[in-house]
């Protein structure tokens, strides 16, 4: 999610959420038939409670570039 952020081997906690997702979801029944898991962005979802329906809007977080006059510092 935070992309500029380095990654410890020791601190996963999306991973960590997804595998107490899983396992909170196959205890009480209910299947997952799709995910949309892992990456770096934003996800917006939508889940209808009558119907049992879930939309997810996902915009991922694409790497800012810097200008090349930017880059040098002072001109």
């Amino acid at each position: 999610m935070f992309p500029h952020l380095a990654k410890a081997k020791t601190n996963q906690i999306g991973e960590r959420n997804v595998l107490v997702t899983h396992h909170l979801l196959t205890s009480l029944g209910v299947s997952i038939t799709a995910q949309h898991v892992g990456g770096t962005g934003h996800r917006n979802v939508i889940f209808d409670v009558w119907s049992g329906d879930v939309w997810v809007q996902y915009q991922p977080i694409t790497p800012k570039v810097a200008h090349p006059a930017t880059r040098r510092g002072k001109l």
